[in-house]
Parts: C-alpha cells; structure tokens; sequence
C-alpha cells in the first residue's frame, strides 16, 4: 500500500491518537460516535455562540474571541492525566503566545456538572501552578453540541479575532516544543492574514506528513475508494476492540509499514503488544487482521497496476 495513500491507518489514527498522548473521551462521558466527520470540526467553520463563566466566576461568551488575534482554546477534564500533565507546559507557552497577542483558553468540560467539579478543577490548575484563564461553558446549544463531539482530550483548537476556526482541531499534548511551534506558525500566518487551510489534523510528527498526504488523495479510482471503505467498516464493527490494539502499536514502525513490514503485521504486533484481551477478542481481532491483509492485497496491486 503506498504510503501516501494510507489512508485508513490515518483514519484509525483520529480515533486513537490521544490513546498514545491523551485521553478517551469516554472517561468523560462524551459523545463516542465513531465517524470522524462528524467528530472534527471544519476549517473556516465558526465557533458556536455560547455563554458561560471563568474561573472566577465572572460572566463570559463567544466575545472572548475578540480581546486576542488568536484564542487557543484547550479542551480538558479533571480526570485526563495527559490534560493535566501539559499544563506546566501550557503556562509557559502561554506566556509565549501572549506576546504575540493571544492566549490559551482553557475549557474544562466537566466543571459544569457541579460545583464540586468546578473545585476540583480549580485544585488541579493550582496544584500545576497554572495561572491562564479558564472557562465552563453553560449555555448554548450549537456550542455544547460542538463540545460533546470531542472524542480525545486534550484537543487544541484555534479561534481568530473573527470567532472563525483555524485548521483543524488539534488532538494529544501540544506540550512538545515542536508541536508548539507548528501552533506558532498556524497562529502567525493567521495574524498576517494568510490562507488558514493547511491541514492540522494530526500535530504528532511521526504521522503528521503521512495525515497530509492521505487528504490529500482525492484522484483514487472507485476501486481505490471502495477498498478503503472496506478496510474503515472492519474497524468499525469492532471499534472498541481496536481502540484498545491500536493503543499499544508499536509508533516506532509507522514508517516502515510496507517497507520492512506489512500493514497486517504492523497491526499483528500493536495485537501481541495488547494484554487486556480475552480468548475471545484476540480470535475477534485476527480474523479482522485477516480480512485488512486481503483488502490490503487488492489495494496493492489496484495500486501498481495504475502507476504503470
């Protein structure tokens, strides 16, 4: 399979990036739909109007936009441990951003639910020594509806002058300084008034490449297309269970899949790396490991049969 049409491990991989860098939002009982469309949000797409509270209680709404060039809105939950490790590291970075003329927002989305939530979160931010604003999000249908759809914490989202969405949204720890400059450059070619359509759907550098070309692959034939259909409905069917393989794949072999290693045997080893299974998932799992090696096959050669 070429590499710049991997299509569906990149797919896979929207489900599951905070698997290896966040949280599920299933441990913040969100909404778990399992399209990706329908879960990520639109480039140029409006943020929702809403109402709400800071931390301090004071009465806040979609005007906050206005007060920054760009709004990095970060999307957290007391229970997320990968939310609340980065936070020393969105504190220093915000004190970056902040000469430049924008902010991290924090939106904690289970400080709504009471106050002993609010507390609790309250706890966490000055336990981490945090001092940038945080914000619940009490009102507003469109924009509750945005939040629910938020599978994987932390997710990053940037937010001009204007309440418009830049790129896409960003899933996992930004706490890394490479991924802070890409947020960097997004949020500078947005001040200058750039075109703000460069894709930033996966900030993990180890697939970040491999995201952009994927989407970028609009010339497949219908074979092509069919064929990864297939290849996304066996992961669907059992959603679940390959949330739980693909958690421990192995991310050192990504860009030796169909160089040293098969895309089934890439998938075999994030299998044997998996120790929470039953009998019964494990039979479940290689019989779809399976089915991905035959599609695999017919993609392959649909593949080098157009590149002649």
């Amino acid at each position: 399979m070429k590499k710049t049409k991997l299509m569906i491990f990149l797919i896979v991989s929207m489900f599951v990036l905070t698997s290896f860098v966040g949280c599920s939002a299933e441990n913040n009982h969100q909404n778990t739909d399992n399209s990706p469309s329908e879960n990520m949000t639109s480039a140029s797409e409006s943020f929702p109007n809403f109402q709400g509270m800071d931390f301090d209680g004071n009465a806040i709404s979609e005007s906050i936009f206005e007060e920054n060039k760009v709004t990095v809105l970060s999307f957290w939950f007391n229970g997320c441990t990968a939310c609340v490790n980065e936070m020393p590291d969105l504190e220093a970075f915000n004190q970056e951003l902040k000469e430049m003329g924008t902010e991290i927002i924090g939106v904690n989305t289970e400080a709504a639910n009471g106050d002993q939530q609010l507390q609790e979160a309250k706890d966490i931010l000055k336990k981490q020594g945090c001092t940038f604003r945080n914000i619940v999000i009490t009102e507003g249908e469109e924009a509750q509806k945005f939040v629910s759809k938020i599978m994987a914490f932390p997710t990053t989202i940037l937010v001009n002058q204007n309440g418009k969405i830049i790129g896409e949204p960003i899933t996992g720890s930004i706490e890394s300084k490479e991924k802070q400059q890409k947020i960097v450059e997004l949020i500078q070619n947005a001040i200058s008034d750039s075109a703000m359509e460069q894709e930033v759907t996966n900030m993990d550098t180890s697939v970040g490449n491999e995201s952009n070309n994927a989407e970028a692959s609009t010339d497949m034939s219908p074979e092509l297309t069919v064929l990864y259909d297939d290849l996304n409905g066996v992961f669907s069917e059992h959603y679940d269970l390959w949330m739980k393989v693909l958690m421990n794949a192995p991310k050192d072999k990504i860009d030796q899949i169909d160089v040293e290693i098969s895309y089934p045997e890439y998938l075999t080893k994030a299998l044997e790396n998996t120790a929470d299974l039953t009998p019964e998932e494990i039979e479940q799992i290689s019989k779809d490991i399976e089915k991905i090696g035959e599609i695999n096959s017919q993609i392959q050669q649909l593949e080098s049969e157009s590149n002649k």
